[in-house]
């Protein structure tokens, strides 16, 4: 991810765990580099222990993968479907089908991502 994304990490943020509270304490340091990188959204499954209301303070909101990608592919879809092609000609062991992607995809909760998908499959 590093080579791919240069400035994807984020560092510094260690002395604002200690002033957070989270539901699970163990989440402090994803909103400590959050608050650091001044980002809008966290992606996360795990939403329960992002609430709205200790969010909100900072800005932020959390966003379920499949919400976050579904925002992607309305705002630019061919990026989008670009993105899933490469990643899905990266798989070697075992290769996958279109359709096994998006079975994967289903599997992991990415229910409207995998609807919106499967509507442009040729171009995937």
């Amino acid at each position: 991810m590093d080579a791919s994304v240069p400035d994807c990490l984020i560092n510094n943020y260690e002395n604002l765990i200690g002033v957070l509270e989270m539901p699970d304490p163990d989440d402090r340091h994803v909103l400590a580099a959050a608050i650091k990188g001044k980002v809008d959204v966290i992606v996360t499954s795990n939403l329960k222990d992002f609430p709205e209301s200790v969010l909100k303070a900072h800005d932020i909101q959390a966003e379920h993968p499949d919400e976050f990608i579904t925002h992607l592919i309305d705002l630019r879809p061919g990026a989008v479907y670009d993105a899933v092609k490469k990643q899905r000609a990266l798989l070697h062991n075992p290769t996958m089908t279109v359709d096994d992607l998006l079975l994967r995809f289903e599997s992991l909760e990415l229910r409207e991502t995998t609807a919106k998908l499967r509507a442009v499959a040729e171009l995937l």
